[in-house]
């Protein structure tokens, strides 16, 4: 119920792995076993598919050099 509370009644994936990665990817220190604790490269492929999804940026724009402008 609380799932559907949060998202309506219509969810736009086909999947439970596309529903487990965008929980993971919008809510990652909720989806950390220990919350406290941080992967590194697990939070910048985090960030790169945040970019991807919401601003639909391709990922060979997405470098540690690229800027914001």
């Amino acid at each position: 119920m609380t799932i559907a509370t949060r998202f309506g009644n219509e969810i736009d994936l086909l999947t439970v792995g596309q529903f487990a990665d965008k929980l993971s990817r919008e809510h990652y220190l909720k989806s950390r076993r220990i919350s406290t604790t941080v992967n590194k490269t697990e939070v910048e492929q985090k960030i790169k598919d945040l970019f991807i999804a919401d601003l639909g940026l391709e990922e060979n724009q997405l470098t540690r050099q690229a800027s914001f402008v």
